[in-house]
C-alpha cells in the first residue's frame, strides 16, 4: 500500500464524505467531476466508497470475537492498538444505535 500524505488522505476523506451525501445516482458524476484528471484519486475514493457501501452493520457476532482478543478494555483511552488510536470508550448506546 502506498504512503499517503496527510493532505492527500484529507482530500480522499473529504471527497468520500461528500460522495456519501450525494444521491446514489449522482455519485459517479460528482466523483468524476471532483477528481478531474486525477485517476488515482478517483480510484482511491471509489474503493473506499465501495467498501463503505458493502459493509454491513457492526453486530455482536462480528465485534465480540475481536473485542474478546483484547481482554479488559478499561484504560485503553489514549493508547494505540495495532495502528488504531483509542480516543474514547463508546457507550453501549453508541455501538448498538
Amino acid at each position: 500500500m502506498e504512503h499517503l500524505s496527510p493532505e492527500r488522505w484529507q482530500q480522499i476523506q473529504d471527497l468520500l464524505n461528500e460522495a456519501l451525501e450525494c444521491d446514489a445516482a449522482a455519485r459517479d458524476e460528482f466523483l468524476e467531476r471532483a477528481c478531474g484528471r486525477d485517476s488515482e484519486l478517483l480510484r482511491q475514493v471509489r474503493s473506499l466508497l465501495t467498501a463503505h457501501l458493502n459493509s454491513g452493520p457492526l453486530t455482536d457476532e462480528i465485534v465480540a470475537p475481536v473485542v474478546a482478543g483484547f481482554g479488559p478494555t478499561d484504560g485503553l483511552e489514549g493508547k494505540t492498538v495495532s495502528h488504531y488510536a483509542i480516543l474514547e470508550r463508546l457507550s453501549p448506546c453508541a455501538i448498538t444505535g
